[in-house]
C-alpha cells in the first residue's frame, strides 16, 4: 500500500478544489491516463511479492440522465497470477487487454462510483516468472486462459476541471470470477487521468 500513499496524498490535498462533473443525458466523455497496477497476492511465501507495474487506460462514459450512465474502459495489463500448491508457486505473467462494461453513479458533482463486468483477452504467450517445482507444484494459470472473466469496482474523484477537461483520480478494484484454485488473480490500481467532454446532448464537441 506504500505506493498508493502518493495518490491519498493527492487526493487529500486537491479534495477542496474539486471539480464538477452535471450528468445529463446525452452527454459523452473520455477518460485517458497512466496507471499504476498490482496483483492482490496473498500468500505467505517471503521469497515473493506482487510489484506495482505501470500501464495506461481509456474510459469513455455516455449519461443516461442526472445520475450517471454506461461505461466502458479499455486497459492494457501485463499482469502477474499467482497460483499455490502446498508449499509450492508458480507465478506467471501475461499481457492482456482488460475490457469493462457497467454503470457510473454519481453521488456528488466530484464523487462517483462505477460497478462493471470485465473480460480479458490475452495478448501473446504467457511469461514463468517464477516455479518451485515442475512436478509438485501447479503446473498453470489463468494467465494461459484465453479469457478470463469478473467484476471492476471503480471510485473515482474528479478534482480539477476547466471548460470540457477535467483531471480525475480513478481508484479500481478487479475481482476475477474464474480464477483456478488457489490461485491469486485478483488486482487494484490508481489511475490519474485526462478527461475530455466530446459531446453534450445532441450536440458534438467539435
Amino acid at each position: 500500500m506504500n505506493c498508493l500513499k502518493p495518490f491519498l496524498w493527492i487526493l487529500i490535498v486537491v479534495c477542496t478544489n474539486a471539480g464538477a462533473h452535471t450528468p445529463e443525458e446525452g452527454k459523452v466523455s473520455a477518460l485517458v491516463g497512466p496507471l499504476l497496477f498490482r496483483t492482490n497476492f496473498g500468500g505467505d511465501c517471503p521469497q515473493m511479492e506482487s510489484p506495482y507495474l505501470g500501464s495506461f487506460g481509456i474510459i469513455a462514459e455516455g449519461d443516461l440522465n442526472k445520475h450517471g450512465g454506461l461505461e466502458i474502459g479499455m486497459l492494457y495489463l501485463p499482469k502477474l497470477f499467482f497460483r499455490q500448491t502446498g508449499a509450492y508457486y508458480l507465478v506467471e505473467r501475461i499481457k492482456l487487454m482488460y475490457i469493462t462494461m457497467g454503470y457510473r453513479r454519481w453521488f456528488k458533482p466530484n464523487f462517483s462510483a462505477a460497478l462493471a463486468l470485465f473480460s480479458s483477452y490475452a495478448m501473446g504467450d504467457p511469461t514463468i516468472v517464477h516455479q518451485d517445482s515442475t512436478t509438485l507444484g501447479p503446473t498453470d494459470t489463468s494467465a494461459r486462459d484465453t479469457t478470463e472473466y469478473g467484476l471492476d469496482l471503480s471510485l473515482q474523484w474528479e478534482f480539477w476541471a476547466q471548460d470540457k477537461f477535467a483531471g480525475v483520480l480513478d481508484f479500481r478494484y478487479s475481482r476475477s470470477l474464474t480464477s483456478k484454485d488457489h490461485e491469486d488473480a485478483d488486482h487494484y490500481a490508481g489511475l490519474v487521468g485526462l478527461r475530455y467532454q466530446i459531446q453534450e446532448k445532441g450536440k458534438p464537441n467539435l
